[in-house]
């Protein structure tokens, strides 16, 4: 399909720089599994000409091609005329699977990438500026989640300079110092059993947290996960520095 974004981007490119423009998300419903896949039901109710000026949409057509391998340049602007043409947003890729992109709006996108993949990426306005935050999740079964973050050209950013990422001990509640030894014992042997560390990160198209929920617990007895329930936190709100 040839892209009508193709000029559209062309010009932008020429103007110079891409601005982010907050504006309202057309969700018309979301709903999350008991494995922290957010599962979306959208149908965007903008004109064509509007989804072609969103400055996702640009991002997304300006990426290049190594930062998602698994998509050719034709693919991602087969998604954007798809979505924008109202029709379902489903590409073959370069592995001849199936993908599909399920949500785009001005500042998010979300892509099943295959059976058990998919990448969200949220434009994340900053002090300092705007970043492009990736999340990467495999379920195999259970949900694992890495992030990557850009800058809007598209140049890798080290991760440690924007967020710290929680790790498997900030999850659980800790004893506080006043707790009895047996207390001290019981959370000890409730948290024993985990000794694997998988999180899933999602990204909202309604704000600009990143909530890290720890899924590895699911790999535990029901009897495991209901002694460690007590000392387990439901999820961790993270955001860009």
């Amino acid at each position: 399909m040839k892209s009508i974004f193709r000029t559209v981007l062309n010009m932008s490119l020429i103007a110079g720089t891409i601005v982010v423009v907050n504006k309202p998300l057309n969700v018309m419903g979301q709903t999350q599994t008991a494995d922290s896949t957010v599962v979306r039901t959208t149908i965007p109710e903008t004109p064509s000409k509007v989804v072609y000026d969103y400055a996702m949409a640009k991002c997304f057509l300006n990426m290049p091609d190594d930062v998602m391998p698994l998509l050719s340049t034709v693919n991602r602007a087969d998604f954007v005329d798809f979505w924008a043409s109202h029709m379902t947003a489903k590409v073959t890729n370069k592995l001849q699977g199936t993908s599909v992109m399920d949500m785009l709006s001005e500042d998010y996108l979300h892509i099943k990438t295959g059976a058990a993949s998919e990448v969200a990426i949220k434009l994340i306005p900053i002090k300092r500026d705007t970043v492009i935050c990736m999340s990467y999740t495999v379920h195999a079964p259970l949900a694992d989640s890495h992030i990557e973050l850009y800058n809007l050209q598209w140049e890798r950013l080290a991760d440690k300079d924007f967020i710290q990422e929680p790790q498997l001990n900030d999850f659980f509640v800790q004893c506080p110092d006043t707790a009895s030894l047996a207390e001290k014992q019981s959370f000890k042997m409730a948290i024993a059993p985990l000794n694997v560390f998988l999180r899933s990160i999602i990204l909202s198209p309604n704000n600009t947290n990143l909530v890290y929920l720890l899924t590895s617990v699911k790999e535990l007895t029901e009897e495991q996960q209901k002694t460690m329930k007590p000392y387990l936190k439901d999820s961790i709100v993270v955001n860009l520095k």
